[in-house]
């Protein structure tokens, strides 16, 4: 039987996780909606990633605790944590409070916004994965 990790470990990847989504998304962002070519605009992405991440990471985290937590418990308690399925948990994560939020009758209006956060959220549960399978290194 595998040792379930320490809480502390857990809540540290999720913390990492939620930056990564936030920037990813911040950046998402910036790549689809800039008027100029991206090297031209190379200058303003310090800002961009830091506008993403003061605004993103409040969501990106609550969605973390409410819906990541209980997925990674489930996760965990049933199946061994790979990276294809931290990305789907993670893209589940990210889709599922917009897509309340938008309401589904109008999620075809708002499909590329569902994708960028779906993108962002596999993206952070990828990083979950890998930072959490990190702190549990023995060193």
């Amino acid at each position: 039987m595998r040792e379930p990790a320490p809480f502390g470990k857990v809540m540290g990847a999720f913390l990492v996780a939620s930056i990564a989504a936030s920037l990813l998304a911040g950046a998402i962002l910036w790549l689809l909606f800039a008027r100029e070519a991206p090297l031209s605009a190379f200058t303003d992405t310090p800002a961009i990633l830091f506008y993403a991440l003061v605004l993103g990471f409040p969501f990106a985290f609550g969605h973390a605790l409410v819906l990541g937590l209980p997925a990674y418990l489930w996760l965990e308690r049933r199946y061994r944590l790979h990276w294809w399925n931290a990305m789907a948990s993670g893209a589940v994560v990210g889709v599922v409070p917009m897509l309340i939020w938008i309401g589904p009758a109008s999620a075809w209006e708002g499909i590329a916004l569902l994708l960028i956060v779906g993108a962002s959220g596999a993206g952070g549960g990828l990083v979950f994965r890998l930072a959490l399978y990190d702190l549990m290194r023995k060193p």
